[in-house]
């Protein structure tokens, strides 16, 4: 926005300030000065001389030959056919190259056979006044010979242009400007606006319908007889071309004038060119097209809001007037034309047909309400005013008809005043932010407590919250008065979640062992869930559904990795790479609130994204998945070729568990039901002591079919809970990877047991065993035969003491040893052999 120092000194006194000062101001209110430039009315190059001899011309009786000192070294001579020209007067003289409009440039020059170089200027030829009889006489003295005419007569202005964020849009206006400068200087305006009920005194002839009512808030129509679109008078020429804008005729430039002045685009109309005595908005019509003043024609589309009259569409309602309703100059009836429409319509119709427009550019930031009537009535005092400057009659203006069905309702918003020192750390008096709002136009309505009610003006139609009251408080008291200092930060240890160094020291683990890790999107399709033979209600079938997936095929959250896992198997044996053991370590994610009858995994997991809401997020389990091929193990010389099985994979998770103290693991049948996916008599349930930990197994041939196996190569999988382990793991074992410098100390025992005892019914003892010393156990031999009785069996373990303060003396040991012993008599009736 482009704001003319002069122009705006019509709105609030701001002569005593200076530019620089009030740039100042301007930034300090949020309107930020991108740029400063001094415009001069008439051109630089017109100059003050002064006539020292003005002689007869001897060939022309109303010519004189003049010379004009204009700061020189030498005299301009001038041939001129003003009758006031005369020794010693002071005129403005236009220097050879001068361009003053129009095409007029003053060019050297012979006139009956005597060279002219320049031209002394009437008031009509600068755009002063229609005086043309002679020459401009000025009062000037010797010593501004040489200096601008405009600087003599200070006809410079100065522009500031302002870089306005996209919610002030009242600021795109001089009465906005103005608000505000008299809100943070306690000046008045010097202006007041049209009075609303003039030409109300009998109703309108005209009819407006608008057919889309939330499309188009209000409709405001003003009817002018006895107009011509002439060119304008200096002045609002003058104004325009400040605003960058060119004058095109008198209506045009009072509308672009007032579009200026007040925020509110107005469009006027060729009254008779429009049929009937009736204006209406609405949606332009499937197939319809309308040539736009910069004649251009558009194919319009069904969402486009047109401006119509009984017969066709007039125009692009808020955008751009048509050219079959132009004002030329022949028009002598006009009909002015204010509206409110819909911001985000205006937006897209722009964005769709790429035209922007400074009327465009308003309503889609949102222009006032209710100020419409003022500015059509303002445009009809403007068309009168530059008519009566020019000399002619005075145009009539008619009764006015406004279409304003539902009134902007104005909602008091609240401010707690202790608000305004918490959000800017300063106190202000109570007092100073009541009137500080009130100057900005909020009126004052109510007051209880700490807590004032506000009605906040129809303008400010970015003021909503309470905030925005605050953020008006301080920028018209100063952001420079808010006081500033560096955050007061309280660092401590940044203690980081164990399970992040568990996982990786898990996947690590599990690299060491030969597989090797893929990361893939967790993405699955119905298609995968229904080759791996799930039922609608199984656990594995609760799947979370993406809102906008990538394709059909990652249409839905995964619920286990063995699909991904199995994909990515196949894509290397398209590489002819047989023999693969691939691992990921990723989340799943179940959809909760529905029955799942199979949960393989029975620790609850986490919300990774909070305890709020719980129940409507998916739940998220962090998963180690495993797929080995079937193929054979490699002929070394350590052995013959081998394939590949059921106990492979069993010898890696117990390995796992061992590394990572989880020396309870067991593995316990499954029912066909309860995985279908998995070859029965080849998989298991993997349980750590009474927790399901996740399953190992071979896929089900009917599913390797599906996939696209080979059904001699069938691959194998396992799924583990990471955090179940991790659980096992910290809590019979809380030492776990925590190093130490002392030695251990081992000790071999064996039992003897009962036939009917196993390794689970031992490791249930052992986790009841209270030890800060013992490390891990682990079976070693298992023995039955003639030098034991047939009804026992015998159990050797190994058991691993180790403490991480101090060196263990077998003293030490042996007391443990000797618990150990009468512990497992007793729960287990085991017998030292």
């Amino acid at each position: 926005m482009r704001i003319s120092r002069e122009w705006l000194q019509e709105w609030i006194d701001v002569a005593q300030i200076d530019t620089p000062l009030l740039a100042q101001y301007l930034t300090q209110l949020g309107l930020e000065v991108d740029d400063i430039e001094t415009l001069s009315l008439i051109p630089a190059s017109v100059k003050v001389g002064k006539i020292i001899k003005a002689t007869p011309h001897p060939d022309a009786e109303k010519l004189q030959i003049t010379e004009v000192d204009v700061g020189e070294k030498t005299p301009l001579t001038i041939v001129c056919g003003a009758p006031n020209a005369r020794e010693g007067l002071y005129v403005a003289t236009a220097l050879v190259g001068t361009d003053l409009g129009e095409g007029f440039k003053i060019k050297e020059s012979k006139i009956r056979g005597i060279k002219s170089f320049g031209m002394l200027c009437s008031k009509k030829e600068l755009g002063l006044g229609s005086d043309h009889d002679g020459i401009m006489e000025l009062s000037a003295t010797d010593q501004e010979i040489g200096h601008r005419v405009a600087t003599h007569l200070m006809l410079e202005d100065t522009v500031l242009t302002l870089g306005l964020t996209p919610n002030r849009a009242d600021c795109l206006s001089y009465l906005g400007v103005a608000r505000d400068l008299s809100a943070l200087l306690h000046k008045p305006l010097l202006k007041a606006l049209p009075d609303p009920m003039a030409h109300l005194e009998e109703p309108s002839s005209f009819q407006v319908t608008v057919e889309q009512s939330d499309q188009c808030g209000r409709f405001v129509v003003l009817e002018m007889k006895g107009v011509k679109p002439v060119s304008s008078p200096h002045w609002l020429k003058r104004r325009l071309l400040a605003q960058g804008l060119r004058p095109i005729n008198l209506i045009v430039d009072a509308t672009n004038y007032v579009m200026f002045e007040l925020g509110q685009p107005i469009h006027a109309y060729d009254r008779e060119k429009l049929s009937g005595p009736a204006l209406g908005v609405r949606f332009a019509k499937e197939g319809e097209s309308l040539t736009t003043l910069d004649g251009k024609t558009h194919s319009l589309h069904p969402s486009d809001l047109v401006i119509h009259d009984n017969r066709s569409s007039l125009g692009l309602a808020g955008v751009m007037g048509g050219a079959s309703s132009e004002v030329t100059e022949a028009t002598t009836e006009i009909v002015i034309e204010g509206a409110v429409f819909c911001a985000q319509a205006i937006r897209q119709t722009a964005k769709r047909l790429s035209i922007h427009t400074d009327a465009s550019h308003r309503f889609e930031r949102g222009v006032d309400i209710s100020k419409v009537r003022e500015a059509c009535l303002r445009v009809a005092e403007v068309i009168s005013k530059g008519m009566e400057d020019l000399g002619l009659a005075c145009p009539k203006t008619l009764p006015l008809f406004d279409h304003y069905p539902q009134k902007r309702p104005i909602s008091p918003l609240a401010l707690r005043l202790e608000r305004v020192e918490e959000i800017l750390g300063l106190k202000i008096k109570d007092e100073e932010c009541i009137r500080i709002l009130e100057r900005l136009g909020c009126r004052y309505v109510d007051r209880k407590d700490d807590r004032v009610l506000f009605e906040v003006p129809s303008w400010r139609l970015d003021i909503l919250r309470e905030v925005d009251l605050i953020e008006e408080i301080a920028r018209v008291h100063g952001y420079d008065k808010l006081p500033y200092s560096l955050p007061k930060m309280d660092i401590g240890l940044n203690i980081e979640d164990p399970m992040i160094e568990f996982t990786e020291r898990l996947k690590v683990a599990v690299a060491h062992s030969g597989f090797h890790e893929v990361i893939q999107f967790p993405f699955v399709s119905q298609d995968d869930l229904a080759r791996l033979r799930l039922p609608e209600n199984h656990f594995f079938r609760q799947c979370v559904q993406i809102a906008n997936p990538l394709s059909e095929e990652g249409r839905y959250l995964q619920t286990t990795l063995s699909i991904n896992l199995l994909r990515a198997l196949l894509n290397n044996h398209r590489f002819q790479d047989y023999g693969c053991q691939l691992f990921e370590m990723a989340r799943c994610f179940i959809r909760e609130g529905e029955a799942k009858p199979i949960d393989p995994f029975k620790t609850q997991g986490r919300h990774i994204t909070g305890k709020a809401r719980r129940d409507q997020r998916p739940l998220e389990r962090l998963i180690l998945g495993g797929v080995v091929d079937e193929a054979p193990h490699p002929k070394t010389w350590r052995g013959a070729e081998a394939p590949r099985g059921f106990f492979d994979i069993k010898e890696h998770l117990f390995a796992l568990g061992k590394a990572f103290g989880v020396c309870e693991l067991r593995f316990e049948p499954i029912h066909p039901a309860d995985y279908p996916f998995l070859n029965p008599k080849r998989s298991a349930a993997i349980v750590g002591l009474d927790q399901g930990l996740g399953y190992v197994g071979q896929l089900h041939p009917e599913s390797a079919k599906a996939f696209g196996f080979p059904l001699d190569h069938i691959p194998y999988l396992f799924e583990l809970d990471v955090e179940g382990f991790w659980e096992r793991s910290r809590d019979r074992h809380p030492h776990v990877g925590s190093p130490t410098r002392f030695p251990p100390v081992t000790r071999d025992l064996a039992f003897t047991i009962d036939t009917t005892r196993t390794h689970e019914d031992f490791a249930k003892a052992m986790e009841a065993f209270s030890s800060s010393n013992l490390r891990e156990y682990d079976l070693f031999d298992l023995y039955r035969g003639d030098q034991i009785e047939a009804s026992k069996k015998s159990m050797a373990y190994r058991f691993v003491f180790q403490s991480s303060e101090k060196t263990l003396h077998d003293k030490e040991v042996d007391k443990e040893l000797e618990r150990l012993k009468s512990h497992l008599e007793k729960e287990l009736g085991a017998q030292l052999r």
